[in-house]
């Protein structure tokens, strides 16, 4: 089994033995590198005098907005603490909150990125008191251009 065209791939169905009645799942994916239309072929080979089995495919690649994220976990704090505080910014000194709201998760997804732009990234812990903590190391995240 094999699919041809721009962006499509294939899996499932190698190297399988079926009898009569059962199945087998195949999998066609379609991942465009560029927008527009394009076409592609998933062909399957078998013993069967008509071998193969040809299957035409289509896809229209279409332009995301924005399609980076970054996705940051922290460890939760030792300290009693209601949540956290995440600052975004380009430039060390240059940051901003990102929530307005304390965010008692320890995870937070930024995907208002742009492409080709570097990041930098801290957390703080707040209290019940609204006592925030000293920033975390800072972290550092380059988005591609592409």
């Amino acid at each position: 089994m094999s699919a041809t065209g721009t962006g499509f791939s294939a899996s499932g169905g190698s190297d399988v033995t079926i009898t009569p009645a059962q199945s087998v799942t195949v999998s066609v994916s379609f991942e465009p590198t560029e927008t527009g239309s394009t076409k592609g072929k998933l062909s399957i080979s078998s013993s069967a005098s008509s071998s193969p089995l040809t299957i035409a495919l289509s896809g229209q690649g279409v332009e995301r907005e924005n399609q980076h994220a970054v996705a940051l976990q922290w460890q939760a704090s030792t300290s009693q603490v209601i949540g956290y505080f995440i600052y975004r910014g380009t430039a060390t000194g240059d940051l901003s909150k990102l929530n307005s709201s304390v965010d008692p998760s320890t995870s937070f997804t930024d995907s208002a990125v742009a492409a080709g732009q570097t990041y930098i990234y801290e957390v703080t812990s707040v209290n019940s008191n609204n006592v925030e903590s000293a920033s975390s190391n800072p972290v550092t995240v380059s988005i591609p251009s592409r």
